[in-house]
């Protein structure tokens, strides 16, 4: 450095002889320092260097140099010998650029051209991530620019040479990928917000929903009569989640819920009616009113990192200033626009939350899940309801058919012994008469003649045992008849 004077930089390094000319090296990957910055480091002057270091170059050629390529016979002139490509960039990011270049389809140069003119039809969404994923540091444009022949580089290498011409690259592409993704974006949020605003309204407004409230408090004092759960005037929303796991003794009505849906057909049809004040809601439960903040306030950020990249115009105002300008000068309107909606909405929910007697930090889709689980287990325990009537209708159906074919079979049948017929009357009539005693006086009256003596050889009581011979003929015709059909 000259006393007083600026740093004037490090003379050209001189690089070590080869002992034989024509030998190819294998390279080295380092992140190589521009000479400049090297002055007040380790590596400055005085410091570290590698004339303190003595190896045998002889030996260093050996172990590292590249295998010794075939000689071609040229039969009119000698062919350049195809040179090695250089690189200045680490191998993994040089490998990732790689594959991002495969993307692109063009010459190194017509990629900056569209960086520069904003060109959406090269620049989608999907190209403009990857290139911001493949911007060159400083560093690497200083190394890069040491090269003396910029024909020996690497295609990572050439592309980054090419890209470091572009003012502000970093930048511009993420302004770009701002404006390209902010409609789809703030569509998105605008829709959100939407949803939420009305499931609010939906559970604010819902009559049904009240009256359901109104059932399951009156219920519930009914049940906790005379203990310290009794004589409430309200519950917290998440009772409903329970109302399912309330037992009782009817297997018609396993759990609360059942009579609830049971008792709504005649006294509050309003309560079971009560799916058709929900809309939205169910749409709602998917969304997170949290996120929707963080996505807005991400957006946000975007858009104002744009309006502070066009806050100073250039000394001559490009297409690249002239469209972001506009760009924004909508984009933080509609945004201000979004920001007022989700404030109301915001506001909406504290009180509609209050106004169920729930804490206004309660997350908006706990009590849109709550609500609308309630609603979703009231309809399942009506369907069991419905399904359980079906089955019964089906079952008297069933019976009814198979007591008119039973009818109908037995109409075309002669009758059976023990289903009727002349016999069956003869029995009839002969099991009363034993009973009256008619039998036997008539049957004794028949073995012997008027004021006559008993016949010679008559059982003692002949009157028994006539009844008893007619019964077993009876019995033997019957079966002979049953055996018969």
């Amino acid at each position: 450095m000259a006393p007083g004077g600026p740093a004037t930089g490090r003379p050209k390094k001189v690089q070590p002889k080869l002992s034989r000319p024509d030998v190819k090296m294998r390279q080295f990957n380092w992140a190589k320092l521009p000479d400049l910055k090297t002055m007040d480091t380790v590596w400055g002057p005085g410091g570290a260097s590698d004339e303190n270091v003595k190896l045998d170059l002889n030996e260093i050629e050996q172990l590292f140099s590249l295998a010794e390529a075939k000689k071609v016979e040229k039969k009119d002139e000698d062919e350049p010998a195809k040179k090695q490509a250089v690189s200045v960039l680490d191998p993994k990011r040089a490998q990732n650029t790689s594959i991002m270049l495969a993307r692109f389809k063009m010459p190194y140069a017509d990629l900056r051209k569209a960086i520069e003119d904003l060109d959406e039809t090269i620049l989608t969404v999907d190209n403009l991530t990857s290139l911001k994923q493949c911007i060159p540091t400083p560093d690497e444009i200083a190394a890069l620019k040491e090269i003396e022949d910029p024909a020996t580089l690497s295609a990572p290498d050439k592309y980054f040479l090419e890209v470091s011409k572009v003012q502000n690259m970093g930048p511009r592409l993420e302004c770009m990928l701002t404006k390209n993704t902010f409609a789809k974006k703030a569509e998105t949020i605008n829709t959100s917000v939407s949803v939420i605003s009305q499931a609010i309204n939906e559970i604010k407004n819902s009559k049904k929903f009240v009256r359901f409230l109104e059932v399951v408090l009156k219920i519930g004092n009914m049940i906790n009569t005379g203990s310290a759960r009794g004589g409430a005037y309200g519950f917290k929303l998440d009772t409903l989640t329970k109302l399912g796991d309330m037992r009782s003794s009817n297997k018609d009505l396993p759990t609360l819920l059942h009579f609830i849906a049971v008792k709504g057909e005649t006294e509050f049809p309003e309560v079971i009616e009560m799916v058709k004040d929900f809309e939205a809601l169910p749409l709602a439960c998917k969304e997170s009113l949290s996120q929707v903040v963080s996505d807005l306030a991400a957006l946000n950020k975007s858009v104002e990192f744009v309006g502070n990249q066009v806050k100073t115009p250039p000394a001559t105002p490009d297409k690249y200033f002239n469209v972001m300008s506009e760009f924004y000068s909508k984009a933080s309107q509609q945004v201000s626009m979004l920001d007022s909606k989700l404030k109301k909405t915001q506001e909406a929910f504290t009180k509609t939350a209050e106004y169920y007697g729930e804490p206004a930090s309660t997350p908006a889709e706990q009590l849109f899940n709550t609500v609308w689980a309630a609603v979703q287990a009231l309809e399942r325990a009506k369907a069991d309801i419905e399904k359980k009537k079906q089955a019964e209708a089906k079952a008297k159906e069933a019976e009814e058919r198979r007591q008119k074919m039973r009818e109908k079979t037995n109409a075309g049948k002669p009758a059976t012994p023990g289903a009727g017929g002349p016999d069956r009357n003869v029995m009839d009539n002969l099991i009363g008469q034993m009973h009256t005693g008619d039998a036997f006086a008539a049957k004794r009256a028949a073995t012997r003649a008027p004021g006559g003596p008993r016949p010679p050889g008559a059982a003692p009581d002949g009157g028994q045992q006539m009844v008893a011979n007619e019964a077993m003929a009876i019995f033997a015709r019957m079966k002979q008849k049953r055996d018969g059909n």
